[in-house]
């Protein structure tokens, strides 16, 4: 097969695909249901705060850029096999929230989203407890990688969250560990 042909056989396919994603129809973008929608990142940002809140003049996950971290991280290998625990999280929260104040975890308050959170975190009232756990559990990872990753991968907006852990060993505020060596 000659250089030309393959340049011409790829070029189609790219174009076909092209056509594809500008369809508007999100069923038909190759591999868009093993990628969050921008909903569900807002919603997991919102319980990543939940997480990593911002108290005083520290900075939470929302100001370490967790939503960034998570747009520029959903389309990874990683995120794309976790998207069906992250959604059970989504959904475990719209759950809590929609029976505790009337309406979507996304609408809530501060306030309110730590209070479904608190319930989250024990399990809420789901049948699936396991499945709920395992969710947890991996958005405190998320929320955690996304707060002290590299800023190159979408989180620690600034390198903030180095410059507090880096201020906290320079004024002795580190716990010292007899590990029985």
């Amino acid at each position: 097969m000659r250089r030309r042909s393959v340049l011409t056989i790829l070029g189609g396919i790219a174009a076909s695909m092209l056509v594809r994603c500008k369809s508007g129809d999100p069923s038909r973008v190759p591999g868009s249901a093993k990628r969050l929608s921008d909903n569900e990142v807002k919603m997991l940002a919102a319980a990543a705060e939940c997480v990593y809140p911002q108290t005083g003049a520290e900075h939470g996950a929302r100001s370490l850029g967790i939503e960034r971290y998570l747009i520029q991280q959903r389309g990874t290998k990683y995120y794309r096999r976790k998207t069906p625990t992250l959604r059970h999280a989504v959904r475990a929260l719209d759950e809590i929230a929609t029976n505790t104040y009337g309406r979507a975890f996304g609408e809530c308050s501060a306030e309110e989203q730590a209070g479904v959170f608190d319930v989250f975190a024990r399990g809420g009232d789901a049948p699936d407890a396991a499945e709920t756990a395992k969710a947890f559990n991996l958005l405190v990872d998320i929320t955690l990688e996304g707060c002290f990753s590299h800023p190159r991968h979408g989180g620690n907006a600034g390198m903030n969250a180095w410059k507090v852990m880096e201020k906290a060993l320079q004024k002795g505020w580190y716990i010292e560990c007899d590990c029985g060596e």
